[in-house]
């Protein structure tokens, strides 16, 4: 499979519009109470693992496997060159999902925290 360029744009934005959806239910989720439209630093921290597993995904379908179906396990270790690029494949799908999610979040309505329960004396 030959990289397209727009192919690949699309399948960057289809995969942060995907992670921002499931932040988005999990953040609406009853069995999730500790993550909130109102918990800044825990969403970042999904964010950026969301887009670390879809950048992973992304790359491994940008370079598959041999054409003959084989199975070969090859341990390399990766130039700096190599690592500084994969760092930057993962900053640019964190700031797409971070752009649909903040764009998916501000068309919302906002949603309130549950108000203290009153004791009364």
């Amino acid at each position: 499979m030959a990289m397209d360029a727009t192919t690949l744009l699309g399948s960057q934005v289809g995969a942060a519009a995907a992670c921002s959806y499931i932040l988005n239910l999990a953040q609406r989720a009853k069995a999730l109470p500790w993550i909130t439209a109102h918990t800044t630093q825990i969403n970042m921290v999904a964010r950026i693992l969301l887009s670390g597993i879809a950048t992973l995904g992304i790359s491994w379908v940008w370079a598959p496997a041999a054409a003959d179906g084989g199975h070969t396990l090859t341990i390399t270790i990766p130039s700096l060159m190599a690592i500084i690029l994969a760092l930057w494949h993962w900053f640019c799908q964190f700031a797409f999902q971070h752009i649909v999610g903040k764009t998916l979040d501000s068309t919302q309505a906002p949603v309130m925290p549950p108000a203290p329960a009153l004791v009364e004396k």
